[in-house]
């Protein structure tokens, strides 16, 4: 996959291959195959390949998140991003009509649930972004998860949700 990252002039390109992904990590070298998942589901190790292979789901589906926003027929440039010196937004959605969605790919059980501290990271991030856009557009948030995001204080950080339902979305 190749891509340009925000505010950046370079291509780069990222090997995203979910089957040689899922074979590296959990079967290539394992002989006990017969009772793997059952040991290893709830594994540091495991849930954070979730985590990559969510996030790799959601870039193979941005024509479906895109829909999901209602922005289909708005010209786009997608992008991660990292963010010196230890921060990252999962996609961002720089669009021709003066907005940009800041897109966090969280996976899930259940609910998302935005915590205090979530929260703080969220607002820094976007904060970070319209500094260096200033007034050409306008930064939103947009929370992609596997279920829905679990309604507190913090929730409204995000302004909307996309979850796998829309990912699946003819």
């Amino acid at each position: 996959m190749e891509y340009i990252p925000f505010g950046e002039s370079t291509a780069r390109y990222k090997l995203a291959d979910p089957f040689c992904i899922f074979y590296l990590n959990h079967v290539r070298g394992n002989t006990d195959n017969s009772s793997y998942w059952q040991t290893h589901e709830k594994s540091p190790f495991v849930i954070s390949w979730m985590g990559f292979a969510f996030e790799d789901l959601c870039w193979t589906h941005i024509k479906q998140i895109k829909h999901a926003l209602g922005i289909d027929g708005v010209i786009t440039k997608e992008s991660p991003w990292n963010i010196p010196p230890d921060a990252k937004i999962d996609l961002i959605i720089n669009r021709d009509d003066r907005f940009i969605c800041l897109c966090e790919m969280k996976f899930t059980r259940g609910d998302f649930e935005v915590t205090k501290s979530y929260n703080k990271t969220l607002l820094e991030r976007m904060e970070r972004v319209q500094e260096i856009v200033g007034d050409k557009k306008t930064v939103m948030s947009v929370l992609v998860t596997t279920y829905g995001l679990k309604r507190n204080e913090y929730a409204s950080r995000f302004d909307r949700t996309v979850t796998m339902e829309d990912l699946f979305q003819k």
